[in-house]
């Protein structure tokens, strides 16, 4: 199995039993039974617990989390693992948005948002086991209330959390909760370029392999991956069990960012590559094939970071609707970066700053900066350009250093090109406006 790092944890302490391997600690309200341990059926530890309700209506099982131990969830998502039962007789739960809620507690046990997990439950839900998740200020048709300002309140710590079920028939088997846990990114520190980790490797540590608990926040459908956390390869460091290697083709790659203050980044750190697509070599040059789509979901903001000595190769390949992609560090002095029929479609700027950059058919455009930024930042030389378009953009391009660039085409922005003031920039067999030109 590849090597693999993340952050995720059960909350709380360990006499909190956000394992749910014992009661401790768990009260209820409405008509919630007390908890019960079942060793039979768990995703994690020696047991999970049990949830009953004496009648319809609302149910619910809080615990507080202890001192010393909490946590903010505009800094990290919180998931749990939920147990549903279905079948062919009455459903359990109602069928709308208020059937499974994560109630939080920030600042003490007042001020409380409800997270509603689903938006038609009992029709959405599975049987068995799956993850259900908080994060944020998202709370998807929830509210808020006991004071708290829908605000500012957001980044006070957690110091409760309840599961609220609303029954619409008492349920005769029980439904379970197993493993309260939070977190935001997964670490890739294995892989080659002759033996690379693959997202496949990736959902197998989220799913199955992993030690401690399982994760469910990789999963793939064919093409279609699902990731709801964020994915940094390598540690910084070299050597056996600290650089990562990936690559992948082929693949639809969606981040799934829960909410917009807990964020799902991209990282490639030293000694490390991120390599998706294939190079093929033909009789009379190379060829770009079978890329893939790397994708935020609308309203969500995230960095993609290609970081000093850091390698990222992207062939065939589509990024869409992500904030800042940082391609080398500010003060690089050994990244690479390869794009080949790349396109940049509603990312915000594309930072060109790695010792070496090798780029060929890149296609920038339609950024979500305001009128007076720019979609790509230039501020080291490229090492080889075939043509880099950028096109309906507020600024196109913003260039930082005495540059000569070739077959660059800048065309339909507010601004084609501003210079900084005092250098120069020479452009060779390339299209712009020179009535769109500025010197900032």
């Amino acid at each position: 199995m590849a090597d693999f790092l993340d952050d995720y944890a059960i909350i709380g302490a360990s006499g909190d039993n956000f394992d749910c391997d014992a009661t401790g600690g768990w009260g209820t309200s409405g008509n919630a039974s007390s908890v019960a341990t079942n060793s039979g059926s768990k995703v994690e530890g020696s047991n999970s617990l049990d949830l009953t309700a004496s009648d319809v209506g609302d149910s619910s099982w809080y615990h507080d989390v202890s001192s010393g131990n909490r946590f903010k969830i505009t800094e990290k998502d919180l998931h749990f693992w939920f147990k549903y039962v279905k079948g062919k007789g009455a459903n359990y739960l109602v069928q709308d948005g208020t059937a499974v809620v994560i109630r939080l507690f920030f600042g003490g046990t007042s001020k409380y948002a409800d997270y509603r997990c689903t938006a038609t439950g009992d029709l959405e839900l599975k049987f068995g086991w799956q993850l259900l998740s908080a994060s944020g200020k998202s709370l998807r048709g929830g509210s808020t209330g006991g004071g708290h300002n829908n605000g500012s309140d957001y980044d006070l710590d957690i110091y409760r959390v309840e599961l609220k079920l609303n029954f619409a028939n008492k349920n005769d088997t029980p439904l379970g909760m197993d493993c309260w846990f939070a977190g935001t990114i997964i670490k890739v520190t294995s892989g080659t370029s002759s033996s690379p980790v693959s997202f496949s490797d990736i959902a197998e540590y989220s799913n199955k392999d992993r030690t401690a608990f399982p994760l469910g926040l990789v999963n793939k459908q064919m093409i279609l991956y699902n990731i709801k956390c964020g994915i940094q390869v390598g540690d910084g460091s070299s050597g056996s069990g600290h650089s990562g290697y990936i690559k992948d083709y082929s693949k639809f790659l969606l981040f799934n960012q829960l909410s917009e203050e807990v964020k799902h980044p991209i990282i490639v750190k030293n000694y490390s590559t991120l390599d998706l697509g294939l190079q093929v070599s033909g009789s009379e040059s190379s060829y770009y094939v079978d890329g893939c789509q790397i994708v935020l979901p609308e309203d969500r903001y995230s960095d993609f970071s290609v970081e000093n000595g850091g390698t990222l190769k992207l062939y065939d390949t589509k990024i869409y609707r992500w904030r800042y992609l940082y391609f080398g560090a500010s003060s690089d002095s050994g990244s690479t970066i390869e794009l080949h029929n790349v396109d940049i479609d509603s990312c915000e700027t594309l930072f060109l700053r790695a010792s070496t950059q090798n780029i060929s058919y890149l296609s920038v455009h339609n950024n979500v900066n305001s009128i007076n930024d720019y979609a790509v930042n230039i501020t080291k030389p490229i090492t080889s350009m075939d043509y880099l378009y950028c096109y309906r953009c507020s600024v196109g391009a913003k260039i930082d250093g005495d540059f000569t660039l070739k077959t660059f085409n800048l065309t339909d922005n507010t601004v084609d090109l501003k210079v900084l003031s005092g250098k120069t920039v020479s452009l060779i067999d390339s299209v712009f406006s020179e009535s769109k030109l500025e010197v900032c």
